[in-house]
């Protein structure tokens, strides 16, 4: 079972709502400014184990593309750290993109031998 979501009505699109938000490849996380940042929040993408490849580069450029624009949003709000959890998350996805382009145009023997 899962917990419930917390109670949050927009009347607006969600990336300009006034809470801590996070742009997750599934969908996005709204938390109010007293339950602080999730602990969970971005933690796939930073983990090691996390992979990528071509296929995910549509998701994940609209992810990195909301994420510059919450950072921007976190800026202009006054909320610093939130600003650079989220520019954090920008240069990740830019290290992921980079990869999987980098993949997806090395010949197919190169890449068993460089994956194997």
């Amino acid at each position: 079972m899962l917990p419930e979501a917390t109670p949050v009505q927009l009347e607006t699109d969600w990336r300009q709502a006034p809470l801590i938000k996070a742009r997750l490849a599934g969908g996005y996380c709204l938390r109010t400014a007293a339950q602080g940042v999730c602990p969970y929040t971005n933690v796939c993408e930073h983990c090691p184990n996390f992979r990528s490849d071509a296929g995910f580069l549509p998701i994940l450029a609209a992810q990195r593309t909301d994420a510059e624009a919450l950072a921007q949003d976190a800026e202009a709000r006054g909320w610093g750290e939130e600003a650079a959890r989220h520019r954090r998350l920008v240069e990740r996805l830019d290290q992921l993109m980079s990869h999987a382009q980098a993949q997806q145009a090395m010949p197919v023997n190169a890449k068993k031998t460089s994956s194997g």
